[in-house]
């Protein structure tokens, strides 16, 4: 496009990253990247005096709001952006926003009085299929769904870095090219496959949450979820990876009766944050199959509340602390479920809620 453009990032080599240090501030460029990780650096502010800036453009920005879906701390750090740059303007984009997270959005990054461009979630060209499976029948979707798309590519998107690995093999023995990406891979063979597949080397991606932020290829025909998402955002956000050409794009979810316990204590904690060493914080053992040394994220804490898909079923889970650590089984039902909160409570209940919890998501 002809825009003089660099970038600041670790896999800059130190004479690299001083080239472009010297080059910013003599103006040479009209676009910037920074990782917001480096507005903390010493040095960085200082720096920052020196080069030419009219104004500042944060890209997923719901990463900035401790209530968005995909919370980073370091993206706190911006907010030294209007304290070292009061009179600049400050851009802030994201796909998947609740109001909570704006208004967060606002007061992190102290915009006044913004202009708040807030468009429709609805996508016309997205079909979704959402679908009830085990572990044998999952696979089986899987390798049909992947087999209808003839052309264009495909994410599918799985729980833990085990399934990654699985799915892989399980699709090259079907005959079909695909590679892995997860948060444990080396830095170099999470580039390397990221380029092969957006050079269409290879369709099928499979990966974890971890991929897919900042990624924009038009020709996306399938996503595919073999477990259910901690958030309607984030699924919000990794579906609509599909179909960004406005052709139509298919959206895949094949959940299992044992989705990990993790994952419904992040259905039922949408607007709370978890306490150090609650149950599903992370910070203790589990012997669900949601584990945090296999998986990309930490668990969270939960309250009840109803059920994003609005259906009438009730998911009780019901967890217990015992020598061996938390232990945690889930029920799915049908019929309705007693909140928690009409319940009778025993003396000893009282006295150490964590000890005895029943969560209800109705």
């Amino acid at each position: 496009m002809g825009v003089p453009a660099g970038f600041l990032n670790s896999s800059l080599s130190s004479e690299q990253r001083t080239l472009i240090l010297r080059r910013a501030s003599e103006g040479h460029y009209r676009l910037l990247y920074l990782s917001p990780e480096r507005i903390a650096l010493d040095g960085t502010p200082a720096w920052l005096g020196r080069v030419p800036v009219s104004f500042f453009a944060i890209d997923e920005a719901h990463c900035i709001s401790e209530w968005g879906h995909d919370f980073r701390p370091e993206y706190r750090q911006l907010s030294r952006l209007r304290e070292l740059f009061p009179d600049r303007p400050i851009a802030a984009f994201t796909a998947s926003a609740t109001q909570r997270v704006r208004h967060d959005i606002i007061e992190q990054l102290r915009l006044r009085d913004p202009y708040k461009h807030i468009a429709s979630f609805r996508r016309p060209n997205l079909r979704y299929i959402v679908r009830q499976t085990d572990a044998r029948t999952q696979n089986e979707l899987v390798l049909r769904a992947v087999k209808k798309v003839s052309d264009g590519s495909i994410i599918v998107y799985a729980p833990t870095i085990t399934r990654v690995g699985d799915t892989v093999d399980f699709l090259e023995e079907n005959g079909i090219a695909a590679i892995g990406y997860h948060g444990q891979m080396e830095s170099a063979a999470r580039r390397e496959n990221q380029e092969k597949w957006m050079a269409d080397e290879v369709r099928v991606m499979v990966g974890t949450m971890a991929f897919g932020l900042g990624i924009n290829k038009a020709a996306v025909r399938a996503v595919i979820h073999l477990s259910l998402p901690k958030s309607v955002e984030q699924y919000y956000q990794e579906a609509g990876r599909a179909g960004r050409d406005t052709l139509p794009a298919d959206c895949f979810l094949f959940w299992q009766r044992k989705t990990p316990a993790c994952t419904r204590f992040h259905w039922q904690n949408r607007g709370t944050r978890p306490k150090k060493n609650a149950p599903g914080s992370g910070t203790t053992k589990s012997k669900s199959s949601c584990n945090p040394r296999n998986a990309d994220s930490a668990t969270s804490a939960s309250t009840s509340e109803k059920s994003p898909s609005g259906n009438s079923a009730a998911i009780a889970m019901r967890v217990r602390r015992r020598r061996t650590g938390w232990k945690s089984s889930c029920n799915l039902r049908g019929e309705s479920a007693t909140p928690f909160a009409n319940r009778r409570l025993s003396t000893r209940q009282r006295r150490d809620p964590q000890r005895h919890v029943r969560l209800w998501l109705r």
